[in-house]
């Protein structure tokens, strides 16, 4: 009696077909991902290891990280290792507990200096002005921020009369 012949098995191969995708479309890909997702594909095959460097998007969420020491840890790793040559085209930073200023300002000063697009910021932190380099930022066209002070009621003026951001498009505040 012959054997049947299964039509799956004759296709299967263990060819890693993702890896051999372009760069550019597996960043693509990538930048779906919030950053912390992004770093965990390095273990899918050496070409991966250090693809999350070259990501023109930064997803930055808190949500999974128990402490503020932790986060803020990770998020300056983060900084630190991303390749400097890599511009970064949005930027996406989430806290719903309570940010240092600090944290707040090394981001936004790392996004202006990489030429940042889109900014979306929304955390609770007792800033009280923006960087003056995000005030004169002539790379950002949209810009959302959601800032709310945890310990301060009432209106504080964060931004100063006048801005320079020619090729600002959208504002959300």
């Amino acid at each position: 009696m012959m054997k049947k012949e299964n039509p799956m098995e004759n296709h299967i191969d263990n060819k890693d077909r993702i890896s051999d995708l372009p760069d550019s479309l597996l960043l693509h890909i990538l930048s779906f991902l919030n950053i912390k997702q992004a770093i965990h594909t390095c273990v899918l095959s050496t070409r991966w290891i250090n693809l999350w460097k070259y990501l023109p998007t930064l997803s930055l969420v808190s949500s999974q990280f128990t402490s503020v020491e932790n986060f803020t840890e990770f998020v300056s790793q983060i900084l630190s290792l991303r390749d400097n040559s890599t511009e970064l085209h949005s930027l996406r930073f989430r806290r719903n507990i309570a940010v240092e200023p600090s944290l707040l300002e090394m981001i936004l000063e790392y996004a202006v200096s990489h030429n940042v697009q889109r900014l979306d910021i929304g955390v609770k932190c007792d800033i009280q002005h923006f960087p003056t380099c995000l005030l004169s930022c002539r790379t950002l066209t949209s810009l959302d921020l959601h800032v709310s002070h945890p310990t301060v009621y009432g209106t504080t003026k964060l931004f100063p009369s006048s801005l320079n951001m020619p090729l600002l498009t959208r504002l959300g505040l």
